[in-house]
């Protein structure tokens, strides 16, 4: 039986629960309600100049489809160099979105952000967390010009360029090292660095060139020994001379002629020796005499083989480059041939 009552009764309550429920006003607006998350800013605490990811989710709200959602983001504290964020304007439902939140020279410290998803009279939100970290200026070492040639001879060298970069404003003054020579050889190839210190500023990139050199072998010295034959006569020079000294007083003396016939021979003998010996000095004066040759071979050349040189730097506080770690951008390759 027809009930009017109880036909008022139930369309008052429908409409009682319509008012309290977001479904029945979209409907009555003509607009379906969605539903807004995110998942967790990745990473949740980064340094500065780096950036984070999330996933925004927009779904429609009881399986109604097709909304159209602007979607805009904010980040608190609002700061000159804050962190700021950026995603699509607008989506429609069902969309994933992703929200990319930079950093670049933002002050450590938590922030919010605020992503806001409106459709029609609908507008729901979602906020994530960001930490942005107290970083050190600190600096990285690369080789920006590979080493050339890449195989040398050895006595031979080759060239890189390497290039100091500045982190959050970095200052120092950088002395660049080869750390390490692998494998171990003698005589080892050598580095040198020219500037051996490099300056380093804000923003602005040191450079310096870095010298390999290798020994090689000389070709052998020979070279001529003489022994003059003066040195064997020269014992005799003493008593010769004074030979000739006593036979010509002898001789000019006036006891020459007044000394007994003997005497005069014993003198005569005298200054005959003394010319003699003045004769055998005569070819010790000569040209010297080659008796043989002394050869020198300069010795030690750099091994053939493949040597790994590890770069690095340290400046006026010890500090050393950031990316140490990265055998890359640290090391250098060099082969040397017979």
């Amino acid at each position: 039986m027809f009930n009017p009552q109880r036909i008022l009764r139930a369309t008052t309550f429908g409409l009682l629960l319509c008012l309290f429920l977001p479904i029945c006003e979209s409907l009555a607006h003509g607009q379906a309600d969605f539903m807004l998350s995110a998942t967790p800013l990745q990473p949740s605490s980064v340094d500065p100049g780096v950036s984070a990811l999330s996933t925004i989710s927009v779904q429609p709200l009881n399986a109604v489809s097709g909304p159209t959602v602007d979607l805009s983001c904010s980040v608190l504290p609002q700061q000159t160099d804050g962190p700021t964020c950026s995603l699509p304007t607008s989506v429609s439902a069902p969309a994933n979105p992703t929200l990319t939140v930079s950093t670049s020279s933002a002050a450590p410290q938590p922030y919010t952000v605020t992503v806001t998803g409106t459709s029609g009279v609908n507008t729901h939100t979602v906020t994530l967390n960001l930490t942005v970290l107290a970083v050190t200026p600190d600096y990285t070492l690369n080789v920006t010009t590979a080493i050339s040639p890449a195989t040398v001879a050895a006595g031979s060298g080759a060239t890189a360029v390497i290039t100091l970069s500045p982190i959050n404003n970095y200052v120092g003054n950088v002395t660049l090292i080869c750390s390490s020579i692998s494998p171990a050889a003698v005589p080892s190839p050598i580095c040198s660095f020219s500037p051996a210190t490099v300056s380093v500023s804000g923003t602005a990139v040191g450079a310096s060139t870095l010298t390999i050199t290798t020994t090689g072998s000389a070709p052998p010295t020979t070279k001529n020994l003489r022994t003059p034959r003066i040195f064997y006569a020269l014992f005799l020079a003493v008593p010769g001379l004074a030979l000739i000294g006593l036979g010509s007083a002898a001789w000019g003396s006036a006891a020459w002629h007044s000394a007994r016939p003997c005497h005069r021979r014993l003198l005569s003998w005298l200054l005959l020796m003394g010319i003699a010996s003045a004769i055998l000095l005569v070819p010790g004066c000569g040209r010297p005499n080659y008796t043989g040759t002394s050869t020198t071979t300069t010795s030690g050349t750099t091994p053939k083989n493949t040597y790994t040189f590890t770069l690095t730097g340290v400046d006026q506080s010890g500090l050393g480059p950031s990316n140490s770690g990265n055998t890359a951008a640290t090391t250098i390759t060099l082969s040397v041939s017979d």
